[in-house]
């Protein structure tokens, strides 16, 4: 369920920035910048990026695959603490008390057909305005707060250079995100949510309910 996930971790000191610094050093630095007489770093770690500044570390990318090296297939509850539990010991800081400013939410489909004959049967509706991204394979709608892009999950790991498990070499894969456009905590109305109320029971389901229909209407 769970993919993309953005993450701001408050950096309490100096002390601990530097600390961070020295893990985005043995992790390879992508790249750095000054401003205002600091320096600021990017890293990758397996696939997220890193962004390290005085005041914060912001961690963006697919938690699924950093931690089953895919996102095909779907995190359970379990995993998703695990993953975090993982993530805090190789940075060396408590992940469960980074803000939570963004989830996006997925799943595969494997489909009998190629997708590109699922995708020709997806129209736009009064609610939605479409649009296509440059990528082939894939439609995407757009609504003011959130959008829903279906693509070929294999024509996307092509051109990412992703690798996929021999498994799936055969699959036709249809994949769904519902993609946010803004703070998930302003979305769901939350003065903040911490990575720790990811493991809270109900809130993912409440999570994906916030688009559900209710009354014949979205909301």
């Amino acid at each position: 369920m769970i993919d993309t996930i953005h993450l701001l971790y408050q950096i309490k000191d100096m002390v601990e920035y530097e600390m961070l610094k020295k893990t985005l050093n043995r992790l390879r630095i992508s790249s750095s910048y000054k401003r205002y007489d600091r320096l600021y770093y990017k890293a990758h770690l397996r696939n997220l990026e890193l962004g390290l500044s005085p005041q914060a570390l912001k961690i963006r990318g697919s938690l699924p695959k950093f931690y089953l090296g895919n996102n095909i297939q779907t995190l359970t509850p379990e995993q998703i603490k695990w993953s975090l539990f993982q993530l805090s010991d190789l940075l060396q800081i408590n992940v469960f008390s980074a803000e939570v400013r963004r989830i996006d939410i997925a799943h595969c489909f494997f489909l009998g057909r190629p997708v590109a004959h699922y995708l020709d049967c997806l129209e736009e509706t009064p609610e939605f305005r479409k649009y296509y991204r440059v990528a082939a394979q894939t439609k995407s709608f757009i609504k003011e707060n959130y959008s829903i892009v279906f693509y070929d999950k294999k024509e996307e790991a092509k051109k990412d250079d992703e690798r996929i498990s021999p498994q799936y070499s055969s699959s036709n894969i249809l994949r769904v995100e519902l993609q946010l456009r803004k703070r998930l905590a302003a979305e769901l109305q939350f003065e903040e949510i911490q990575a720790v109320r990811l493991l809270a029971r109900g809130f993912l389901a409440k999570l994906v309910e916030r688009w559900y229909p209710t009354d014949g209407a979205h909301s």
